[in-house]
């Protein structure tokens, strides 16, 4: 059995994305690859996120790849932040930018990659935990070994400036 986790980067055009799915197609071949374009966050992320602190998210959905694609901005690889709200409704809060990927089965995982840590996580098993406990309420299901994870590095994060206020009541310096 070979090892299956990848790096891949994701420019700013559509062209430069498409080479991205294409090589995550043919790498992962048989597993579905479904666009993804807006992120969304826990409202506790949010001020790691803004500070810099939150580099990269993991991303799960059982037999799926997701791959970020936005299709409303010129630069592709620039997706709008969503955290829901009281009433649970997602509401845009900033954008983000991201400039490569990582996609790997559990089993693949390094214990050390820079995603894990990059997305709060302690280590790699800390890692499997939460994510399942995220998901599994919605799919039913717990990651295994081989489950593929995708995972975004975030960089150049943006509070629109319509949240700033509701954003400095929630973290007050």
């Amino acid at each position: 059995m070979f090892i299956m986790f990848k790096e891949y980067q994701l420019g700013e055009t559509l062209n430069d994305l498409n080479i991205a799915r294409i090589q995550i197609k043919k790498d992962f071949e048989g597993t579905d690859i479904k666009s993804e374009d807006i992120l969304r966050f826990k409202v506790d992320l949010l001020y790691d996120l803004v500070e810099g602190i939150h580099t990269w998210t993991v991303r799960y959905k059982p037999d799926v790849i997701r791959w970020p694609c936005n299709r409303h901005y010129s630069q592709r690889n620039l997706l709008p932040a969503s955290v829901p709200g009281e009433d649970n409704e997602l509401y845009e809060v900033g954008t983000v930018v991201l400039p490569k990927m990582v996609v790997g089965h559990v089993r693949d995982w390094p214990e050390d990659h820079e995603a894990i840590f990059g997305s709060g996580w302690h280590s790699k098993e800390h890692m499997i935990e939460g994510i399942s406990n995220i998901y599994e309420p919605f799919y039913g299901k717990r990651l295994d070994n081989d489950s593929i994870l995708g995972a975004y590095a975030l960089k150049d994060f943006k509070l629109y400036e319509s949240c700033k206020e509701g954003y400095e009541k929630l973290f007050p310096k």
